[in-house]
């Protein structure tokens, strides 16, 4: 099948999370989004603020020209606890951008 692009902004598809895990036991996790439009450029923020720190890697978009989408991987190495929050998804591309949010919290509830 192939899919013909219209000029138009990214859409978000959807926002998932590999695994949940519990902090402090050197684990990673993958935060993921997926977009329709093709977007240029995809950022990532975590409670409306730049990712700081080396313990997160985005991964290079992910283009499937069999289904038209493009996915963006957000890597957090070594899950802590102040990695949890929301964390924000911007697709963008000459004709607009498009974000969705996820919350990413502990695999258990904290008492």
């Amino acid at each position: 099948m192939i899919f013909s692009t219209f000029p138009d902004k990214p859409d978000p598809i959807h926002m998932g999370v590999s695994r949940r895990v519990l902090p402090g036991l050197n684990l990673d996790t993958t935060l993921y989004c997926q977009w329709k439009g093709f977007p240029d450029t995809v950022t990532w923020s975590k409670d409306n603020e730049a990712l700081r720190g080396d313990s997160y890697d985005v991964k290079q978009l992910i283009r499937n020209t069999d289904n038209g989408t493009v996915t963006s991987e957000l890597v957090i190495k070594d899950v802590r606890t102040g990695n949890f929050g929301n964390y924000t998804c911007v697709g963008a591309n000459q004709y607009g951008s498009n974000r969705i949010t996820e919350s990413f919290q502990s695999k258990f509830l904290e008492f």
